[in-house]
Parts: C-alpha cells; sequence; structure tokens
C-alpha cells in the first residue's frame, strides 16, 4: 500500500564530480547538496527583489503561466516573454523558466560536482564504467525560475535529465 520511500542522502558541496556521477546520477539515486551555492552572489542577493530589479529588471526572460494545466485548451497562455521587473512586480501574471540570462550568469555559482569535464578538451573523468562518458562533458544550460506568490506545475517529466537546486 503506497509508495515505498528511502531517505535521501546528503553530502558536502565539496563532492567531487566523479563521485557524484559514479554514486548518484549513474545509478539514479537523489542526493541533497547543503550549501552548493555558497560564495554565490545570487544566493546572498537574489532574494532582494529590488536588486533583482535595479540590476536586472529590464532583460526578458521566457515565461509561462502560473498554474499549469497540461491540455486544458481553456487556461490561457502568456505571451512567450516579459521583463523580469514585471513578473517581480506581478503586472504579468506568470512565473519566469528560462535559461539564465549572461548578464545574471556571473551571480550564479554551479557547484563542483556538476562540473565534470573540460568542455574545450573534451576529455571524459576516468570513471570504472565507460557508460558515464560522454555526458560528463558540460552542464547544457542552467535555468532560472522566478515567481511572485504561489507557483504550480503539474507532474511531469523533461525530455533531459534535470538537476534542481532549491534555494530557500
Amino acid at each position: 500500500p503506497g509508495m515505498k520511500s528511502t531517505p535521501l542522502a546528503e553530502a558536502s558541496s565539496s563532492l567531487t564530480p566523479e563521485v557524484f556521477w559514479s554514486q548518484y546520477v549513474g545509478p539514479h539515486n537523489a542526493v541533497v547538496l547543503r550549501n552548493g551555492l555558497s560564495g554565490s552572489i545570487a544566493l546572498e542577493k537574489w532574494n532582494d527583489p529590488e536588486y533583482l530589479k535595479r540590476n536586472f529588471g529590464d532583460l526578458e526572460a521566457k515565461i509561462e503561466v502560473k498554474k499549469e494545466s497540461r491540455g486544458d485548451k481553456s487556461v490561457l497562455k502568456p505571451k512567450g516573454r516579459a521583463r523580469i521587473k514585471d513578473v517581480i512586480d506581478g503586472t504579468v501574471n506568470s512565473y519566469i523558466v528560462s535559461v539564465v540570462p549572461h548578464p545574471m550568469a556571473w551571480e550564479v555559482v554551479v557547484p563542483s560536482a556538476v562540473l565534470c569535464g573540460d568542455r574545450e578538451g573534451r576529455r571524459y573523468l576516468d570513471l570504472p564504467s565507460a557508460s558515464l562518458g560522454s555526458y560528463l562533458t558540460q552542464l547544457e544550460e542552467t535555468s532560472l525560475w522566478i515567481s511572485k506568490g504561489t507557483t504550480r506545475s503539474q507532474l511531469h517529466y523533461d525530455k533531459e535529465n534535470t538537476m534542481n537546486c532549491l534555494v530557500s
């Protein structure tokens, strides 16, 4: 009766890429990286809406409807892009789900565990399993989610491998 659950593994932010990929990503085991964004300007300053509006407010990002309803054609879809300050102020009733705009990316620290390879030389890590090789060379994209108020997404899967980072 019901789903079985197992406690999540926890690891420090100094987790190496080799361990992250071979013990967690490869075998599909969840892990919580505590303090994974330590030293990130984003972590320190992005909780201040005025900072975001002052520094990035005029940047545009992709938006989606706040109360998602997949398959329900009666739900109005928002326009595809909006300025960050309009989402923060609530003048656009949507949330941002977009690739992190380039000017903002400089303030984001990516945990060292996911920095797995040399993008230029395409070198692969010396892991025990060859099946862990080619996808370890780069992080494809870093996404940004910003919302004012309640936001909801239906249970779904993404075609890409996704690592969620919740900052609270």
